[in-house]
């Protein structure tokens, strides 16, 4: 996973500045063994590629069939009968990495299943005059070793011109705060289990701007004590992040590795650390900032790390 998803973010620094949507959605997931319903819901990115086509990464949540919480993430190739206002149809296809909490007969009761699928998407999209878009959405996902599901839902997206692409056509910007950013962050984690046991996490960052969207972060990270889980450790990642509105706020998406040491199961892991966040600044060098992030592990304590702070740039 982790190589597809730095590919996928240095495939967007490099790429010709081009709008940007952010979508989400909701409705029904249906699956067939077990043949049982739950809800859905999904968050989306869609980066324009070339005409009729863009990349999307999409964080999907299939709801809670007997047995399974499962979610995960996907990384499409789209194409679009019609890029301007009205109708048009979409399809979309890529992999999908599925985080699975499932019921297994071990002390905890429970397991962190990880696998891949497939991801199959058509969607019927309406874009009147202005920024927002509206879509029915069809998916489908395909396992090797889980179960097969498929999702209708609608759903919204709001399109957004980075600042990159003002500077290219010559529009003036504000002026940079500069390129190091040192964040305080506090917030919770949230244990992948059935009973989603949480504590207090905290992390201390600082956060690099490599170009106009691209940024790297080291950081210091406490996921505190839940009973199951009490680990931290140092994290590094890489950020697609572009600015908007003369970077009053930015939007990313970030992946990397995070070298924890859980005192509960004694010694150091490497697990991959997948991160969405989004910035606000709100004076000159002063930003407040929020993120997720999903810890994958390699012993059944995956985790969720909600976090909220405040940075400064200089």
């Amino acid at each position: 996973m982790m190589p597809r998803i730095v590919a996928l973010l240095l495939c967007g620094a490099c790429a010709s500045a081009a709008a940007q949507e952010l979508g989400f959605g909701g409705g029904v997931t249906r699956v067939h063994d077990p043949d049982e319903s739950s809800y859905a819901w999904f968050l989306s990115y869609d980066h324009a590629l070339a005409a009729h086509w863009s990349a999307m990464f999409t964080y999907r949540n299939e709801g809670h069939i007997p047995s399974h919480h499962r979610d995960g993430h996907g990384v499409q190739l789209w194409y679009s009968t019609h890029d301007g206002d009205g109708f048009s149809l979409r399809a979309g296809l890529g992999p999908y990495r599925y985080f699975d909490t499932a019921v297994a007969e071990n002390p905890t009761g429970f397991e962190n299943a990880h696998g891949w699928g497939a991801l199959y998407s058509v969607a019927a999209a309406w874009k009147p005059a202005g920024r927002w878009t509206w879509q029915l959405r069809a998916d489908r996902i395909h396992t090797r070793d889980s179960f097969d599901s498929t999702q209708l839902a609608l759903g919204a997206s709001y399109r957004l011109t980075p600042d990159s692409v003002r500077i290219t056509d010559g529009s003036p910007g504000a002026p940079s705060a500069g390129k190091y950013e040192l964040d305080v962050m506090t917030g919770q984690t949230i244990l992948n289990s059935f009973e989603s046991e949480n504590a207090v996490a905290r992390l201390l960052e600082l956060r690099v701007a490599l170009t106009p969207s691209l940024r790297a972060t080291v950081a210091a990270l406490d996921e505190g004590r839940s009973g199951l889980l009490d680990r931290s450790g140092v994290v590094m990642q890489l950020w697609l992040e572009p600015g908007f509105s003369d970077d009053q706020f930015t939007i990313g998406l970030g992946a990397g590795p995070y070298f924890g040491n859980d005192r509960e199961h004694r010694g150091m892991h490497v697990h991959a650390l997948i991160g969405t966040t989004f910035s606000w600044r709100f004076a000159r060098a002063w930003t407040t900032r929020i993120t997720w992030n999903r810890v994958a592990s390699n012993y059944d304590r995956d985790s969720d790390i909600i976090i909220a702070g405040i940075g400064y740039r200089f």
